[in-house]
């Protein structure tokens, strides 16, 4: 839009000699100067005519304005696609480790209920068959012992016997 202004006004300038006197143009250099732009250029090219100065310089220095504006414009916009990328880039990687991470979780929680639950149900099942196998098998030891007990002391009674049956022999 600037650039269309400036251009409009340099052509205008090329064409048209402008005269300050004439009414009309002094109006339409007035509404120009309501922009900032046309203004300074308008101001330029005003001391330009009233020096006697060629416009050619003013042209150029409106050229190389143009330039430097459009330079520093493509700085700009190079500098933000650079952050846009690199913001761009974050999101993505964020995004992928977000995503890595939900995964993890549903793997980690299909394993606890699939495989630990299922695993820990099996231990506890064995624990009590293996409480109730000691129990058993306690309750087996201890009747063994008695057992062992009375068929020990009947042997010592058994022996007596016997060496008592020698002793009156003899």
């Amino acid at each position: 839009m600037k650039s269309a202004l400036i251009a409009c006004l340099i052509l205008s300038v090329f064409s048209v000699e402008i005269s300050l006197n004439n009414v009309a143009t002094t109006q339409a250099l007035e509404k120009l100067k309501e922009s900032q732009w046309a203004s300074f250029i308008v101001d330029f090219a005003e001391v330009e005519l009233s020096s006697g100065g060629a416009l050619t310089e003013l042209v150029e220095a409106i050229s190389q304005l143009i330039d430097q504006l459009e330079e520093e414009l493509d700085d700009i916009h190079h500098a933000y696609s650079k952050r846009t990328d690199e913001h761009n880039r974050d999101v993505t990687r964020l995004e992928q480790e977000i995503q890595d991470a939900d995964r993890d979780i549903f793997n980690g929680e299909d394993f606890i209920d699939n495989v630990l639950i299922p695993q820990k149900e099996r231990f506890q099942s064995a624990l009590a068959q293996l409480k109730n196998n000691i129990e058993e098998n306690r309750r087996v030891l201890d009747g063994e012992t008695v057992n062992r007990k009375k068929q020990h002391e009947q042997f010592l009674s058994n022996i007596a016997e016997i060496n008592e049956a020698i002793g009156a022999v003899r």
